[in-house]
């Protein structure tokens, strides 16, 4: 194996071992400004399905945010938040019982008017969609390995002189 093949190999299994691989870091669904500052509201995954979501809500410390969750037409659920390392940002989790409509409710401040974001909630995908990109994954081995072969067979051959 060449060095270029090694350092391209190398790439591929930091990518796959760290977090930054999965590229899920979440998706804006709420900025609200006041004044010169202004928060977010993230939710990861980005794409939810029922069952656990994580939010993050990135902002100026100190801000006194309260956050609410409203799954279809049910009554609104406070969570609570959790410092982060960085005293800017502050994480909840919530765990999603439905398919459809969910919505979030944030007030930053005691006389501020609330911020509502609205996201899809879908369904869990089953065990064998989840499965089928490693079910297919040999398919673009087999084809680079015949692809290989049938330009190996090509090259004219010619026996050294004596």
């Amino acid at each position: 194996m060449n060095r270029r093949t090694r350092a391209w190999v190398a790439w591929i299994v930091l990518l796959g071992v760290t977090r930054f691989g999965w590229a899920d870091g979440g998706v804006p669904v709420l900025v609200v400004k006041a004044g010169d500052r202004s928060w977010t509201l993230m939710v990861r995954p980005a794409q939810p399905t029922v069952g656990p979501v994580e939010l993050d809500l990135l902002g100026p410390a100190g801000s006194g945010a309260v956050l609410e969750m409203r799954e279809q037409d049910g009554p609104w659920e406070a969570l609570s938040f959790e410092a982060g390392a960085d005293p800017r940002v502050m994480h909840a989790r919530a765990t999603l019982g439905r398919p459809g409509a969910c919505e979030f409710r944030l007030r930053i401040g005691a006389q501020a008017a609330p911020a509502l974001a609205r996201i899809e909630v879908s369904e869990r995908p089953g065990a064998a969609t989840t499965q089928w990109p490693w079910i297919l994954a040999w398919i673009p081995m087999v084809g680079a390995l015949w692809l290989r072969s049938r330009a190996i067979r090509a090259r004219p051959y010619t026996a050294p002189h004596a």
